[in-house]
């Protein structure tokens, strides 16, 4: 259901499409309501400038990145995931930042401010990635994650930073195995399983496998 916006926040007009996930299509009271919503909101083409505007000025902090190497399918795709995750850590440190300034006092500023010495090291090394496929399998990692400061459930991002290097652990795949019992079971729905009967169980992912992006 396309609605016309007269008026946008940024003083433009526009179509908006109101139907929702389910495809159901607001009337009444809840059709008013979402048009006197989206009169509170930009146009979705000064939304798109902004969100690009703020994100070039996250990645100012990065300097200059270097050149994706891949595939022309892969670089075109990691450039975008690379911008979003830096924006991600940009935004982990403007938060320490803000705690430093405001919430720690005496000998905790000192152990805050070695930690982001820390982070900052390893976000220096981590911007001089040009590995597209490390940006493309790390894309749905957060920025702790990234930093190497947690291990995510199917990736580890390591720092050596002495050699300047970094490991990218991957989690081993599960594989889905078939066999006959040898006994009666139940199964999760409670049903009894006889012997002989094949059963199903997924197997291995307990193991990361780490190969070297830098």
């Amino acid at each position: 259901m396309l609605v016309k916006i007269e008026s946008h926040a940024c003083g433009h007009s526009g179509e908006r499409n109101l139907t929702n996930a389910s495809g159901q299509e607001p009337s009444g009271n809840s059709l008013k309501k979402s048009i006197t919503y989206w009169s509170t909101k930009d146009c979705t083409d000064c939304w798109k400038t902004a969100k690009q505007e703020a994100t070039a000025t996250s990645l100012e902090q990065f300097g200059t990145l270097p050149d994706l190497v891949g595939s022309e399918r892969q670089v075109g795709w990691a450039v975008r995931i690379r911008e979003m995750q830096l924006v991600k850590v940009g935004e982990l440190f403007a938060d320490l930042e803000t705690k430093r300034a405001s919430t720690y006092l005496g000998d905790q500023v000192v152990e805050v401010n070695e930690i982001m010495a820390d982070r900052k090291a390893k976000v220096s090394l981590l911007t001089t990635v040009t590995d597209a496929k490390f940006w493309i399998d790390t894309r749905d990692e957060d920025e702790q994650v990234l930093l190497g400061i947690t291990t995510g459930f199917d990736h580890s991002v390591k720092f050596n930073l002495e050699a300047g290097k970094i490991t990218l652990g991957q989690r081993s795949k599960q594989k889905q195995i078939e066999y006959r019992t040898k006994r009666d079971y139940f199964n999760r729905w409670g049903e009894r399983v006889p012997s002989g009967g094949l059963r199903s169980i997924m197997v291995g992912g307990n193991k990361f496998y780490d190969r070297e992006v830098i």
